[in-house]
Order: C-alpha cells, then structure tokens, then sequence
C-alpha cells in the first residue's frame, strides 16, 4: 500500500479556526451590542418626538390639554377614544422618575361614560405628568433616562421641542448586573 499526497485539514487546524473565530465574536459582541442598544435609543426618541407632536397637535385642534404620563417603564397618553401605552421595559430602558413627582391634574372631562377610560396603571406608582396646552406650549420638563450602556436626559421645552440627549455611562454609572 502506498501513501499518496492527501489533501485536506487535520483535526487540530480545524479545532485552531473554530477557537479563532470564537475568539473574534466575543472581541465583537460588546459592539454589536452597543450599537443595537443605541438604535433601540434612537428609535424610543423618534417615537416620543412623533407621539408629543401628535398631542400637541391634538390639543390645538380640540382645544383641550393633553397629558403624557411618563413612568419608569415607558409612558402613556389618551388619543381621542384610544389610551396608548408606550413599555420600553423590554429594551432595558426606564426614565428616572423623581421620588416625588406630583399627581397628574386631570386635564378633560370624559365626552361619554366610556370614554374616560384612562391607559393601565403602571407596575411602579412613581410616575411624571407632561401637560400639552392648546395654544401649543407646555410647562416643560426634564427627566432622566438610563439603558445599560447609556444614559441621557429627555428636555420637553416650553414651546414643545423635545430635545434627546444621550452619552455612554462611565464605568462608575454602571447599574449592577442582574
């Protein structure tokens, strides 16, 4: 029996590329997942911008005020006969809601005994109010957001603008594993 000329990898090669490539994915991890992380971010902040526009828009049409309730989780608001219930609390995100956050005042009386109906409570009872006014202004507000890799801080103006600031925690920021 001869021994000829084989063409192929042994064993131990192919064991040297499988741990090289392992290698290069966990090397790459914490990047892919910053950046899905920060467009998650990005994507919450379009989706508030478009929905405090719609209530600002609303407000001046029926000439009533609206209200955003923000929680940890997310935030919620009445659109016309609709409540919407916006739960980032999937996406790792939650508002910091300060401990002392006054009530709501109720900003309408309801059209029909149906209608009232206000969006679930939250799982948590430390909640913010933002107030939409019919002449398109707001009292404003600031509130706090964290993520895990991130943390900023949402600005509601006077006039309506929402301003979405956002950095990188620092490692002391960091919120404890879980």
């Amino acid at each position: 029996m001869g021994t000829g000329n084989r063409s192929g990898f042994t064993l131990l090669e192919v064991l040297a590329v499988i741990i090289l490539i392992g290698l290069a994915l966990s090397l790459a991890q914490p990047a892919v997942e910053r950046s899905l992380e920060k467009t998650r971010i990005q994507a919450i902040a379009k989706l508030l911008r478009a929905d405090v526009a719609t209530l600002r828009e609303t407000a001046a049409t029926e000439r009533s005020a609206q209200v955003v309730d923000f929680t940890a989780q997310g935030y919620a608001f009445q659109l016309g006969e609709h409540p919407i219930r916006r739960d980032f609390s999937g996406e790792q995100f939650h508002f910091v809601i300060p401990a002392a956050a006054p009530e709501p005042e109720p900003s309408r009386e309801p059209d029909s005994p149906g209608d009232g109906e206000s969006p679930p409570e939250p799982a948590s009872g430390s909640r913010s109010a933002l107030q939409l006014l019919p002449d398109g202004s707001t009292p404003g507000m600031q509130l706090a957001w964290r993520t895990r890799h991130f943390q900023g801080r949402l600005v509601i103006r006077e006039d309506g603008e929402v301003q979405w600031n956002d950095a990188p925690q620092s490692a002391g920021d960091q919120p404890a594993s879980r």
